[in-house]
């Protein structure tokens, strides 16, 4: 090897090994997470139940048909179509609590709150279209039922309270 050519590789090496502690403590690792979680400390964790203010915040997903209060609870139900992955409600309704609240401004995050004082299961329906990656179009929302093949553009589930003493 001639002098010149060992002589870049030794300043290389040296440039390189007196960086690399500067470069790493300057890399922070972003962390992405999916629909219905959240980064806490760099780990992904699921969300769709927190006690916030002694309410009982629950992001509703439409992932799951179910979701699970105690009679007592005050409860915040959380709409953010920004974070939806797939189906994006424009409406959303429990008719036994008297519960219907437009969702179609997907720029707001849009809360529900009730106090469970009666336990049961309480049937919820919304109404909604798909949201799909087209080639050359972008992002857009479509009906699912031509695009999705599915048969509605709906989803309905329960908001199950469990009894004080359960």
């Amino acid at each position: 090897m001639k002098d010149w050519q060992s002589g870049a590789v030794v300043a290389i090496a040296t440039l390189v090994t007196l960086s690399a502690p500067f470069l790493l403590a300057q890399h922070t690792e972003t962390v992405s997470c999916g629909e219905g979680t959240t980064e806490v400390e760099g780990v992904c964790v699921s969300v769709d139940r927190i006690q916030v203010d002694g309410i009982q915040d629950i992001y509703v997903d439409f992932l799951k048909d179910e979701y699970v209060v105690s009679q007592g609870d005050s409860v915040r139900l959380i709409f953010d179509a920004r974070v939806y992955d797939h189906y994006i409600p424009s409406q959303f309704v429990i008719p036994d609590l008297e519960v219907d609240i437009d969702l179609s401004d997907r720029s707001s995050v849009h809360f529900i709150e009730f106090d469970a004082t009666k336990s049961g299961a309480f049937y919820y329906e919304s109404m909604g279209n798909c949201r799909v990656q087209i080639p050359g179009a972008g992002e857009v929302e479509v009906d699912c039922t031509i695009y999705c093949g599915e048969t509605e553009n709906s989803r309905s589930g329960y908001i199950s309270v469990i009894p004080e003493n359960s």
